[in-house]
C-alpha cells in the first residue's frame, strides 16, 4: 500500500488538497489499516489524539492529519481512510452528529453570528473536509459528547439531564457548539454546516435503514416509507448515482464496522445485529467490503 503520511500537527484550520485520485481497494500494511467506500451518512467529527489519518473523498480531495487535531467531515460522500501509526500511537475518536441535532447547530449558530454570516457565505465549494488544532478544553469536550451521544444510542441516559433542558439548548447542544466553533471562523466550515439541512433521497433511504438495521429490507419497503413507487425510488437513485443494493450495503457494513470497533459485541453478535441470518456470510461480505475480515478489523482498531 502506498502511505501518504503528513507528520506534521495541524497549525489552524487546514483545507484539503485537491489531486486527481485513481480508485484503488487499500488493504492492511505494516504501518496501519485502510478502508475504502466508507459512506459519510451524518455530519462527522473525528478527533485524532495520536498517529496519522490520511482522507481521500469521493470529490477527489484529500486531507492529511497527525494528532492531535480535530477534523469535520461532510455528510453524503465516501471516503477512502488510512491509519497509520506514529511511534507505535495510533487513537482517534469519531462522533457521528444525527441531523436533528446538526439541524440544532445550525440553528443555534445562526442566533449567535452576525447578521449575514452564516447566509451571506460564498456559494462556491472549495472543500468537504477540515482540520483544527485541538484548542484548549476541546479534547474534554469531545469525550464529553462521544460518551453522551454513546449512552443515547444504547438507551442507558438513566437520570441524566445532559442531552435534555427545557431551554433553548442543553448542555451538550453548547459543548458541541464548542466544538464546531473551531470551524466556524473559516467559510468552508460555514458551508459544510449550512448544508448539513439538505437531505438527498440517497441519504433518506440509508436513513431508513439504519433506524432498523437488522430487519431485512427490500426496495419496496424504503419506497413505501418514502411514499413513492418502487419504480421512481429506483429511478431517482440512479439519477443520484447510486442503487438501492449499494445503500443497503453500505448501511450493514457502516453499521458493522461501527459496532466491531466499539468492542462491546463478537462477530456473531454483529452480524445479526446488522441483518445477517448466517455469521459465514457476513464474515464473506465484509471481507469483501473491507478487504479484511472482521477478526482483523476488530484487532487493527482495539488496540
Amino acid at each position: 500500500m502506498r502511505s501518504i503520511i503528513n507528520n506534521t500537527k495541524c497549525a489552524g484550520v487546514v483545507n484539503c488538497k485537491q489531486k486527481n485520485i485513481n480508485s484503488v481497494l487499500l488493504c492492511q500494511s505494516d504501518t496501519g489499516v485502510s478502508l475504502n467506500h466508507i459512506y459519510v451518512t451524518n455530519t462527522t467529527l473525528i478527533k485524532l489524539s495520536a498517529g496519522s489519518l490520511n482522507i481521500t473523498s469521493s470529490w477527489n480531495e484529500v486531507l492529511n492529519c497527525s494528532g492531535e487535531c480535530l477534523i469535520l467531515i461532510e455528510k453524503n460522500q465516501t471516503l477512502s481512510i488510512s491509519c497509520s501509526e506514529i511511534d507505535n500511537h495510533l487513537d482517534f475518536k469519531v462522533i457521528d452528529i444525527p441531523y436533528n441535532l446538526m439541524s440544532k447547530m445550525y440553528s443555534l449558530f445562526l442566533s449567535e453570528s452576525k447578521p449575514g454570516t452564516m447566509l451571506n457565505m460564498k456559494k462556491d465549494i472549495s472543500s468537504r473536509m477540515l482540520s483544527s488544532p485541538l484548542s484548549p478544553g476541546m479534547n474534554e469536550a469531545f469525550d464529553n459528547v462521544f460518551d453522551c451521544l454513546r449512552k443515547v444510542e444504547r438507551s442507558e441516559c438513566g437520570d441524566c439531564t445532559s442531552c435534555h433542558s427545557e431551554s433553548e439548548g442543553s448542555p451538550l447542544d453548547f459543548t458541541l457548539m464548542f466544538l464546531l466553533s473551531a470551524f466556524t471562523t473559516h467559510e468552508d466550515g460555514i458551508g459544510i454546516l449550512s448544508r448539513t439541512l439538505k437531505s438527498s433521497l440517497r441519504e433518506k433511504t440509508f436513513n431508513i435503514i439504519n433506524s432498523d438495521p437488522s430487519r431485512h429490507w427490500n426496495l419496496d419497503d424504503v419506497a413505501m416509507n418514502l411514499y413513492m413507487s418502487r419504480s421512481t425510488l429506483k429511478r431517482k437513485l440512479a439519477a443520484e448515482g447510486t442503487s438501492f443494493s449499494e445503500i443497503y450495503l453500505n448501511a450493514r457494513m457502516h453499521r458493522a464496522a461501527r459496532l466491531l470497533r466499539t468492542g462491546d459485541h463478537n462477530i456473531n453478535q454483529v452480524a445479526v445485529m446488522c441483518g445477517y441470518n448466517r455469521p459465514s456470510f457476513f464474515i464473506t461480505t465484509f471481507r469483501k467490503y473491507f478487504q479484511m475480515t472482521p477478526y482483523t478489523f476488530m484487532k487493527l482498531t482495539n488496540h
